[in-house]
């Protein structure tokens, strides 16, 4: 069996485990998204994102590009037997990370009445920003130790803390809307949820570590800090897209439109979930195939192809059903979200040629400064496109914009893959894959015209799509015997997903004829 079979299939657990942790999360997450847009309604909804623009900005000073080395150091540290080294280094990042956005918080907290007049014209809202810039402590404690753990291949603490902190928002959020608190109540389940996880999951490193204070940790911060500082730099541009897109909307938009793009962009968690799994699983794949470029080549390949299958039908389900679907989760309220979302989700069709691997790949091969140049490009067009689109556009513009830094830096993307992995990815069976899922994305659309309640309509299309899209599918060759081969390797001894993917399977062959 090649090296990429054999450690793609030790991971197969640990991909699993995330993937149940991660949808667990996504559901909770949309459910809170869904009650905190039904109870406030669009304007509401739009000044909850408004109130989340300051700590964008803050998020990212004090994220430092960090993640990355907390995922990639303790992957590679273990695989080379240092295991006791690989949880030292990762609780010494945590904890500078933690103290550094406890700093940052402390030096601006005076001036959130300022930052409320100055940026959104309004010093009430001063209240609310300060209760949401409290969330950057948590913010980096959780997404740091998340890293981490998944470095460490210990998927299920990781899928852990996910869970805590979207369940605890969802139980806050909503307890504290009940009792009256509004728009207050929705920030501060935000800020809490946040630190409870960040918190748990410290202690969690503490008792991992052994000791309270960190081992060689200035060595380990500086080697962290030297890995992460060409990410850094992307770091800053990629945070700084939502809040300076959201400055603009604010200028420009009313928060009712504010409002649906916040919703547009909470729906798109349905392809999220799709490919979160499969990437984060793959950053220390790849970590660990480094020393044989072949097999990363192929895992490389084959994992493009195969997200592409899950991703690509759900992207041409939403752009298809984007109305209705926002009006069936969030109320008919939302109805006018769907062009948003339709539009929006349309950035994930850039999976098939690699986007959302590329990054991952050249972070893997220690290419930092490549990954860098990659998100660099994708933010600084999506920053300049926004600044001249947004005025006369409003949130449409920054849709197009979004999309216009996404085929910038997927061309840039695949460049450096070929030049530095010499891999290319096979779009001979790729475009079918795109055919079959616009082809059954177009027979389900006039379902969007019949007069019933939006819901029943939701759960017809999505059953009636995935019928039609199996078969297409399989008549259009997208997807090999071989292909269907390796996909039940990789989806064997999971439970309920080894079920639903052995249905799936069945039908499949039904219009394939191959053997089951």
């Amino acid at each position: 069996m090649p090296e990429s079979d054999s450690k793609t299939h030790s991971t197969t657990r640990g991909v699993y485990r995330l993937f149940l942790g991660n949808f667990t999360s996504t559901i909770l997450l949309a459910v809170t998204a869904v009650i905190v847009g039904r109870l406030l309604g669009p304007a509401g909804y739009g000044l909850y994102s408004i109130a989340l623009i300051t700590p964008g900005y803050l998020q990212t000073i004090t994220q430092l590009g960090l993640s990355n080395a907390a995922t990639r150091y303790p992957a590679k540290l273990r695989s080379e037997g240092e295991g006791t080294k690989a949880v030292s280094f990762l609780y010494s990042i945590v904890a500078f990370e933690g103290l550094f956005a406890a700093l940052v918080v402390a030096a601006t907290l005076p001036f959130s009445g300022l930052i409320s007049s100055v940026l959104f014209g309004s010093p009430d809202m001063a209240f609310v920003v300060t209760l949401a810039d409290l969330s950057l402590v948590g913010q980096g404690l959780f997404t740091l130790v998340s890293a981490g753990f998944q470095g460490m291949d210990q998927m299920g603490k990781s899928a852990g803390l996910q869970i805590l902190q979207s369940g605890s928002k969802l139980v806050v959020t909503l307890a504290m809307i009940l009792a009256g608190f509004a728009l207050v109540g929705a920030i501060a389940g935000f800020s809490i949820s946040l630190a409870v996880a960040g918190v748990v999951g410290f202690v969690q490193l503490i008792r991992l570590n052994g000791r309270l204070i960190p081992k060689g940790w200035t060595k380990d911060i500086a080697e962290g800090l030297r890995y992460s500082l060409p990410l850094y730099v992307s770091a800053i541009a990629v945070g700084l897209v939502p809040p300076y897109q959201l400055t603009l909307l604010v200028a420009f938009t009313s928060a009712a439109q504010i409002g649906w793009f916040g919703a547009a962009v909470n729906m798109t968690t349905l392809v999220v979930l799709l490919s979160y799994p499969i990437y984060t699983a793959l950053f220390p794949l790849f970590s660990k195939l480094t020393r044989d470029k072949e097999a990363l080549a192929d895992t490389y390949r084959r994992s493009v192809r195969y997200s592409t299958v899950f991703v690509v039908p759900a992207v041409a389900f939403m752009t298809s059903f984007g109305s209705v679907l926002s009006a069936a989760l969030f109320g008919r309220a939302y109805a006018l979200a769907g062009p948003y979302l339709a539009l929006s989700v349309m950035q994930y069709l850039a999976v098939g040629v690699g986007e959302f691997a590329f990054v991952a790949v050249l972070n893997a091969l220690g290419q930092t400064r490549e990954a860098a140049a990659i998100t660099l490009a994708n933010s600084f067009t999506i920053l300049a496109a926004s600044t001249f689109l947004v005025p006369p556009l409003g949130v449409y513009g920054a849709i197009a914009a979004s999309l216009v830094g996404m085929a910038v830096s997927t061309v840039v993307g695949r460049w450096f893959v070929i030049r530095k992995l010499g891999a290319k990815v096979d779009l001979s069976s790729v475009w079918r894959i795109y055919l079959s899922s616009a082809l059954a994305g177009l027979a389900v659309y006039p379902l969007t015209l019949v007069p019933l309640h939006p819901i029943v309509l939701t759960i017809i299309g999505a059953a009636l799509f995935l019928l039609l899209v199996v078969p297409f599918l399989a008549l259009t060759k997208a997807i090999s015997e071989q292909d269907v081969k390796s996909l039940e390797v990789l989806f064997s001894d999971l439970g309920l997903a080894s079920r639903l993917f052995r249905i799936a399977v069945l039908y499949y062959r039904t219009f394939t004829r191959s053997p089951a």
